[in-house]
């Protein structure tokens, strides 16, 4: 049986070994392909992350960083894997096995499993550089649930030419067009393709400065609501107005995460031997919640459904 534990590093050269050993790069550069009665267009494509991972703490145990690490265990009971001396075996990153579930139970109703083989994964679904179009649709059309969270710059290709890098001018024309016409038309592409072996579909739409892209949530995934919570079928617009009317604006503008900076504070407070203390800020005192009527008058209003 195999199972996680934290063990206590006792060399950080072979901590970042390992590290990086494990660590599995995600492809970068891609081809993005377009099938026309006109011919068939490429464009050689580089993705990037377009945010920042927040700020966290290393885990660790006695002022020393911790890393986790799969076992095999020599109980099964996890409850009494408490010391070095219950693990039977730690598991190498190239020994993982992918296992898939047979539904049946051993003599001791432990689930039993199948070794799936490795080349079979990549062959199902093999990592090529293609980024393949499949069509362009109204950006109206993408709701915001079937975004999946991750999101890039989508960024011309540049060539190595000796030591310097340059995109091509061709390619560059090429993106322009893509970008000002998504832009024009409020259009997004639906894109496919394959990385780290895992199939996925995104949209490809204009931003800020240049392209971007989503993954979209696989549509045999998306979850349908249980009840549906909207009552009725239209409201009368100066009753919304007026529930918005003092926090209506014409930007989103900035929204900051202020968790990694509270980190930082805290990490700050313990380096210069510190004990954190938070600002007190006065209580509150709750407002006198207003009923529905109070948006009320008899004045004629359009109605919105």
């Amino acid at each position: 049986m195999s199972c996680e534990t934290s063990v206590r590093d006792k060399s950080n050269k072979n901590e970042k070994k390992f590290e990086l050993s494990r660590k599995s790069r995600m492809r970068r550069a891609f081809d993005l392909s377009f099938t026309t009665p006109r011919g068939n267009f490429h464009l050689p494509v580089e993705i990037e992350k377009s945010f920042n991972e927040r700020v966290f703490f290393k885990t660790g145990y006695n002022c020393q960083p911790a890393k986790w690490l799969k076992v095999t265990v020599k109980d099964p009971d996890l409850e009494k894997v408490t010391s070095p001396d219950e693990i039977e075996h730690v598991i190498q990153a190239n020994e993982l096995e992918s296992l898939a579930i047979t539904g049946e139970e051993d003599e001791f109703g432990r689930p039993v499993y199948v070794v799936i083989d490795k080349s079979g994964l990549k062959n199902m679904f093999p990592s090529t550089p293609e980024m393949r179009v499949l069509k362009t649709v109204p950006t109206a059309c993408v709701s915001f649930d079937t975004i999946e969270g991750h999101h890039y710059f989508l960024n011309v290709r540049k060539q190595k030419k000796g030591k310097i890098r340059k995109s091509n001018p061709e390619d560059e024309a090429l993106y322009n067009l893509i970008f000002l016409g998504l832009r024009g038309r409020s259009e997004v592409l639906l894109v496919h393709y394959n990385a780290m072996n895992t199939n996925k579909y995104a949209v490809v739409y204009s931003g800020v400065g240049g392209l971007r892209m989503s993954n979209l949530i696989g549509s045999n995934y998306q979850k349908e609501r249980k009840e549906k919570q909207a009552v009725g079928t239209k409201i009368r617009a100066k009753l919304y107005d007026r529930l918005v009317q003092s926090i209506r604006d014409v930007k989103l503008g900035e929204y900051k995460d202020d968790y990694g900076e509270k980190l930082q504070e805290l990490a700050d407070s313990a380096i210069r031997g510190e004990v954190y203390v938070k600002n007190k800020e006065p209580k509150k005192i709750p407002a006198c919640l207003a009923r529905l009527s109070a948006l009320e008058d008899n004045d004629e209003d359009e109605t919105i459904s």
